[in-house]
């Protein structure tokens, strides 16, 4: 099962996700980032950036797309804004066809 990873930097904090982001792992995902939102000492009023780090990921399920919108919800809600970076053509392909790229930046992993 793939694990996930909370990191921060100067200017975000990363939700790493190694692996597919699939029914199986969302709820372990959703745990980090409700964790993540819900307090404010961790997504400050300076931090106001999620990347979630899909740069392993080479498929994403229906409840992985869910969890995409609802953490993308979370996150305007809370006054940020979301990135997403990924790695694989069938991943630019869902975020495109769902036009997940024109509500978040979408980044292409080094």
């Amino acid at each position: 099962m793939p694990t996930v990873h909370s990191t921060r930097d100067s200017s975000a904090w990363t939700i790493r996700i190694n692996g597919d982001l699939l029914s199986t792992n969302a709820k372990e995902v959703r745990a980090v980032v409700n964790d993540l939102l819900t307090e404010p000492e961790k997504f400050s009023k300076t931090l106001k950036t999620l990347l979630l780090d899909l740069s392993t990921a080479k498929m994403i399920d229906s409840v992985g797309l869910n969890l995409i919108v609802a953490i993308l919800r979370a996150t305007k809600q809370a006054g940020g804004a979301m990135k997403i970076r990924h790695d694989n053509p069938n991943v630019q392909r869902i975020l495109l066809f769902t036009r997940l790229d024109q509500q978040l930046e979408i980044l292409k992993a080094a």
